[in-house]
């Protein structure tokens, strides 16, 4: 398997959990979801897959946030945000990062 096609594996990992949230982690909050995909993102580091950090702030301007050294989970929490909206966006913020990250990727290929 070549890296598009992990990272192509990672996002239809992210959005299957996304839709069904208490199947891959519980309980559903901003917590649980970012353990979920620091585990995710640990085994893509250790399959060779580099260059994350950048992509996840990317994304997570994107998405608007802010980019800082503790993440969104707060910014998300003051806005009222439920815990399964939390969730909910802590993945959609991991989705679009592997999708920055796979056309890096794509266009680091010879």
């Amino acid at each position: 398997m070549d890296v598009q096609q992990q990272i192509n594996a990672i996002i239809d990992l992210l959005e299957t959990a996304r839709k069904r949230k208490a199947m891959y982690f519980q309980p559903v909050d901003g917590t649980a979801a970012s353990n979920f995909v620091c585990g995710i993102s640990s085994v893509a580091y250790a399959l060779g897959i580099e260059g994350r950090r950048e992509a996840w702030w990317k994304a997570i301007e994107k998405r608007g946030w802010k980019v800082c050294g503790v993440g969104p989970l707060p910014a998300m929490q003051e806005r009222g945000m439920t815990d399964e909206q939390i969730a909910d966006e802590v993945l959609a913020i991991e989705v679009e990062a592997w999708q920055i990250q796979q056309a890096t990727a794509a266009l680091q290929l010879p």
